[in-house]
Formats: C-alpha cells, sequence, structure tokens
C-alpha cells in the first residue's frame, strides 16, 4: 500500500511540473503556486529545479515568516519521504536535496531550516518523586554536554519531573531574556545543569516532606482555613527552597505560572511584538520552550494542563468516540476569574505533584458553570511519562526520561482488601505506563515520529521465567537469560536494581543515592542517543560533574567492603519509613522504656484482678507512678533538648509527637543528618 500511494505521489508530483511550463506570468508572481511547484520537484528528487522554483518564491517581497516556517516544514516532510523510500543513508540534513533546499532560503534562514530537518524537538520528565527528579538531572546533564538542550521546544513534566522541571525552566528563562540568540553557547546550558544540579540537591537534603510535618504553624493553619492542605505548604515549600535559588533577580518574591512567559532577548531588525515560540521559535538557534506542567483532574478523569499562556484540559486526552464525558475548556489566565489570574508556580507543581492518598488534591473555584470545585490531582494518575504532552504540541523528534515506579513481582501478596486494591492499582499503572510505550513505538514504525529516545530505570535489567514446580516442559531457550554484570550503558545491574526500587518520595534523599540516580539517567541517555538517529552523539564540550566521581556504580572491581556499605544504604533507601531508625540511638532507648512501661502497667492490672481491692489499688498507684515516670523519660529523649520551655510544655509537645508532627522534628533534626551522614560521598570514592 505504501508503494503504491509513493507512486501515486510521484505521478501527481509529474503532472504539477508539466503543468508549470505554461504558468501564466500572474502565476509565477505568486507565492504558494511557486513554492507548489517547488514542492513537485523535491517530491520526485530534483534538488535543481526545486531550488530555483523555491528561490523564485522566497523572493517575492512581503512574504510572511509563517509562509516561509510553513513551506519549509512541509518540504521537510516530503523530502523526509522522498530519504526514507529510496533508502539514502546519509541524514536528511545533509543530502544533496536537503542542501538545495538550505540554499534556495537563504544564510539567515540556516538555523530554522536545521530545526525543521531534524522535527520539533520534545523532552518529557516523568513523575517519581525526588527520585526521578535526580534521574532526569543525569539525562539534562548529558543533553547539555552534546549540545541537545538548546534545541527543545516543548518540556512536558509530571510529578516529581515538574519540580526539577519547572527549576530548570526557570533558568532557561533567564538565559533566553537576558542573552541574544546568536551569543548563547553550549557553555551556557552547561552551567545552567550545574547549577540546578548543585542547588537542587541542596534543596532536597533539606527534607521538605517532614519540613512539611513538623511546621507546625501550617498544621494550625490548615485546621482553621479549609482550603489551605499541606499540598498548599508543599508548593510554598517547593518555591521557597528549590526555585527561590534561581538568579534571576526575582529572590524569595512569588513566581507565578502565567508571568513565566519567556520574551526573550532581541537582535536587530526583529519584529516588536510580542514573542510567539509557535510561530517564531523555528528560526532560532535556541529555541524558547514551551512548558507544560501535567496534572489530572478528578472532576472528568483529563488530564490538566498548566502553562505560561493557558490552563485547562488539552484535546489530544480526550476521545468522543468512546467517552462521553465533556472536556473542561482551556482558559487564559486574563480570562479566568481575578482570584485565578495568578497561579502560583509552587501551586501548579504541587498540584502536579499531590499524590492521591497522600496529599490533598489542589482545589480551584468558580472557573466553569457546572464545576463548582475542581480538584487536581498528580498528572501521573493519567499519563506519568508526559507523553500525551509532547504529542499534544506536535512534537516529532522524543527525548522521555522515565523515573516511575515500576511493578515488582511478589511472592505472596497481601489478601487485605486495602492491600489488594493498592496493588490491583499498581497493575493498572503498570499497565498504562506500557501502553504509553507501546503507542510511541508504532507511532515511530508509522513515521509520524522521526525519533524517540526512551530512557528508565529497569532498562537493561533481565529477568527469567519462573517455572512450574512439577512441569516437565522445557521453557523457551529465549526466554531464559543470565542477568548480566553490567547493563548495556555499563552500570553494575546489582546496583541499577536497588536504584530502581528506591523510594518515590519528597523527603531527604543522601549524596550516594543522588549521584548514583544522577549516573545512571546519564548514561542511559548516553546509549539512547547512540542507538537513535539523532544527530546529538559526541559531547561538544568536557564537563567535570560531581556525580559522576562515584565510579562504584559501574566498576565491577569495586572495593568488595564498600560495596557492600553502599548496597546496604540503597537497601534501605526503598523504605518508604523508619529507614532511620536504626541509624539514630535516640529512638532506641526511649521507645524501649515506652513500651516497658505499658508492658508493666498490663500486667499489673492482671495481677490485681486476683488479689484484693486494697492491694489492687496500691499496685495500680504505684504502677501509674512509674509508668508516668518511664513516660517522661521516654518523651524527654524523643523530644528536642535545650529549647527553653517548661517541662509540661514539652510534655504537651510529646503527645502532639504521637500524632506526627513531633516526630517529624525529631526526624529533621536527628534521622535525617544520621542518614545524610551515612551516604556521604566522600565514604564511597576511591
Amino acid at each position: 500500500m505504501a508503494a503504491s500511494r509513493f507512486d501515486q505521489a510521484v505521478a501527481i508530483r509529474a503532472t504539477i511540473v508539466a503543468a508549470s511550463a505554461s504558468a501564466s506570468e500572474l502565476q509565477n508572481r505568486d507565492y504558494w503556486y511557486l513554492a507548489t511547484v517547488a514542492e513537485a520537484h523535491v517530491g520526485l528528487g530534483d534538488p535543481g529545479q526545486a531550488s530555483q522554483w523555491l528561490a523564485r518564491a522566497v523572493d517575492i517581497v512581503g512574504v510572511e515568516d509563517w509562509q516561509l516556517e510553513s513551506t519549509a516544514r512541509q518540504l521537510a516532510s516530503v523530502a523526509h519521504a522522498f530519504h526514507v523510500r529510496t533508502n539514502q543513508p546519509v541524514s536528511l540534513e545533509k543530502s544533496d536535496l536537503w542542501l538545495s533546499i538550505s540554499k534556495a532560503f537563504g544564510e539567515d534562514r540556516i538555523a530554522g531550516l536545521q530545526s525543521v530537518a531534524q522535527g520539533k524537538l520534545g523532552l518529557a520528565l516523568s513523575g517519581g518523586g525526588f527520585r526521578a527528579s535526580l534521574y532526569h538531572i543525569g539525562v539534562l546533564a548529558r543533553l547539555a554536554e552534546v549540545d541537545a538542550l538548546r534545541h527543545v521546544e516543548v518540556l512536558s513534566c509530571v510529578s516529581g519531573g515538574s519540580i526539577i522541571g519547572a527549576r530548570y525552566y526557570l533558568e532557561v528563562r533567564q538565559l533566553l531574556r537576558t542573552k541574544k540568540d546568536s551569543s548563547i553557547t553550549a557553555q551556557d546550558y552547561i552551567d545552567i545543569v550545574q547549577r540546578v544540579c548543585c542547588d537542587f540537591v541542596r534543596g532536597v537534603q533539606s527534607d521538605l516532606r517532614n519540613s512539611l510535618l513538623a511546621d507546625r504553624a501550617a498544621n494550625l493553619q490548615s485546621a482553621k482555613n479549609l482550603a489551605y492542605t499541606r499540598t498548599s505548604r508543599l508548593g510554598e515549600l517547593f518555591e521557597e527552597r528549590l526555585f527561590a535559588t534561581v538568579p534571576d533577580g526575582e529572590g524569595d518574591s512569588g513566581r507565578f505560572i502565567s508571568q513565566l512567559y519567556i520574551d526573550p532577548a532581541r537582535a536587530e531588525g526583529d519584529p516588536d511584538r510580542p514573542f510567539n515560540p509557535r510561530l517564531e521559535n523555528w528560526r532560532r538557534r535556541c529555541k524558547v520552550p514551551i512548558v507544560i506542567l501535567n496534572a489530572a483532574s478528578l472532576n472528568t478523569g483529563h488530564p490538566w494542563q498548566f502553562t505560561a499562556a493557558w490552563m485547562g484540559e488539552p484535546e489530544s486526552g480526550y476521545d468522543p468516540t468512546i467517552a462521553s464525558t465533556p472536556r473542561l475548556q482551556r482558559i487564559r489566565y486574563e480570562d479566568a476569574p481575578e482570584n485565578h489570574q495568578r497561579v502560583p508556580l509552587g501551586t501548579a507543581v504541587a498540584a502536579s505533584a499531590c499524590v492521591p492518598g497522600i496529599f490533598e488534591p489542589i482545589v480551584m473555584q468558580d472557573l466553569f458553570d457546572e464545576v463548582s470545585m475542581l480538584r487536581l490531582v498528580d498528572g501521573g494518575v493519567f499519563d506519568n511519562q508526559g507523553i500525551h504532552g509532547l504529542l499534544d504540541q506536535s512534537c516529532t523528534f522524543l527525548f522521555i526520561s522515565d523515573a516511575s515506579g515500576q511493578l515488582r513481582p511478589q511472592s505472596a501478596p497481601n489478601a487485605n482488601p486495602l492491600s489488594v486494591a493498592q496493588r490491583a492499582n499498581n497493575i493498572l499503572m503498570a499497565r498504562v505506563r506500557e501502553m504509553g510505550f507501546r503507542g510511541v513505538q508504532q507511532l515511530r514504525k508509522a513515521g509520524v515520529l522521526r525519533s524517540v529516545a526512551y530512557v528508565h530505570l529497569t532498562q537493561g535489567l533481565t529477568s527469567k521465567p519462573l517455572t512450574a514446580r512439577h512441569t516437565t516442559d522445557v521453557p523457551d531457550a529465549a526466554a531464559v537469560t543470565v542477568s548480566p554484570a553490567l547493563t548495556p550503558y555499563g552500570m553494575r545491574s546489582d546496583i541499577q536494581r536497588l536504584l530502581a526500587q528506591l523510594r518515590t518520595d519528597l523527603d531527604v534523599f543522601s549524596d550516594l543515592e543522588a549521584a548514583a540516580l544522577m549516573e545512571s539517567g546519564y548514561r542511559a541517555i548516553e546509549l539512547a542517543l547512540h542507538n537513535s538517529s539523532s544527530p546529538w552523539k559526541t559531547p561538544v564540550v568536557n564537563v567535570k560533574w560531581w556525580f559522576r566521581d562515584i565510579k562504584l556504580v559501574s566498576d565491577l572491581k569495586a572495593p568488595e567492603e564498600t560495596l557492600k556499605v553502599a548496597c546496604k544504604h540503597l537497601e534501605n533507601g526503598a523504605r518508604l519509613t523508619g529507614r532511620t531508625l536504626p541509624l539514630s540511638a535516640g529512638y532506641k532507648l526511649p521507645l524501649w522504656v515506652a513500651v516497658g512501661g505499658v508492658l508493666v502497667a498490663l500486667m499489673s492490672t492482671v495481677i490485681g484482678l486476683f488479689i484484693s481491692w486494697p492491694t489492687t489499688l496500691a499496685i495500680l498507684t504505684s504502677t501509674a507512678v512509674l509508668g508516668t515516670a518511664m513516660f517522661v523519660v521516654a518523651l524527654r529523649w524523643l523530644g528536642v533538648r535545650g529549647e527553653g520551655r517548661t517541662m509540661w510544655q514539652r510534655l504537651s509537645g510529646r503527645f502532639m509527637g504521637l500524632i506526627g508532627w513531633r516526630r517529624a522534628r525529631l526526624q529533621l533534626n536527628e534521622g535525617s543528618p544520621a542518614y545524610l551522614d551515612e551516604g556521604r560521598l566522600g565514604r564511597f570514592l576511591y
């Protein structure tokens, strides 16, 4: 069928070329007529004639820039089809056909034509808490080295990807509005990732989750004001500890997503009008990216997106042929109710990252007549990889960094109804992830996408089938694989498997965890670029990234004792709670004392049931005194000492600790520092 269609197209183009010989003088002055004939010659593989007709079209006075872009993209599509059909081994931008087209357009449009030939580049950063954020930094580092970041036109982010994506976007925004396109170099993007790498890890190691839980003022405010939730406070912490460090001159002042529209520094001759990335990006060497922060609407079940220009549900997430749920229309911020015209960046990121069941949804009211209260949750509920955002923006060259949680086998799944429901939900999410990946692969095979570089945490890890106990069937030889010591991209398989099992949380991550995740992302995208049709394979600048010092994760000859300590730390890092329990001496004594006091009280009560009432009363009284003393001692150890408060103030604080905030304070002051000390980078360098 494809061959038949190609032959049919050749016949049509031959007819057009033949008709052009008798063109009238009026037609020879019409831009679209000339461009159409040039396109016919491109489809026939005639670079000389294509260049001549196109040059006549481009020289017409008054041709708009959008007309040139439309023609360039159409020519690129036709040239690409001809290139594939004729099995030309060189890339499109180096072919004689495309070089002739570039010559006709002129030197001042070369950068734009290279962009068109490569395709529209989009980068998706998946969800997965800070684990994903740190993995994505490694991906960004390699993309900066090969000078690919300047070509990214769309940045689609989810959850943990939104946290790091927003931080990176703020840096790019500052670069593009302070330096002209012609003076920006690969080193500028490398400097950005270097700052992000250091500042972000510093922010993560301040332990946002426990800072949130230990914030008494925020807890009281949320109790008084139902609209102010832990998720709202989480958004504020994102801004205070992760976004405020961006050197954009805005410091601690609030950043609103509606004000993040990038108006790049202008060169001489540029039109004096607001920059439109859709119409003007194609001619720039350094693209102005569109950032998409993906959340999900509980109201409709569709994706909800925040961009610098609008918020709402995209058309790509809605198919009326299989669903009748209405789509919530996109809203430009200037058209929104006054209280929603300035959505804080932290709030948009928190909406993308608020995991259902852990954080409350972000609430937006009075946006739609028939929706009294819009509730937004983690974008991973709909698409945890951010792929839909790229496809919705017509990207044809995709970089997908996927550090999301993946389903792990269980020997004996828990039969508790709540556990079953959670496991079933995990199975569903794994299926959604798999379908997203397969969809991208099918689009690539169909030629809709030029190239796809997809990296994920379990890449290169193999598994063997579990055989039945008494079967005599011989397993398929192809299915029986031996896991290699190193993944194809050079990570130790045992370390990589532990990284894939790390928690997807927003708490403190040690140097070891951060560096290993970054190294994994760096190596994975390096191999993916090499195996793809990407022109970005060789570094343009040699960079010394601090996380690359940890050779342990890729060295099969690593010192055994050092490797053992590292693996133990990473195994511990898979636990959602209690990771620092064995690390902090302040936990053990008070917990055992408290448990002992309760046991003594229970035993005394049971004994008292078999003796006289006076003796029972005496035993209970003495037990109460002893138990109270032991409990006070336990609370004294559990608390933060030296705060200058009375015993009763401490006592009330300790009881609050039973609810959670006091334990979080202890975690901040003792547990997290102990965990960071155990995972400090210096312990694993050799």
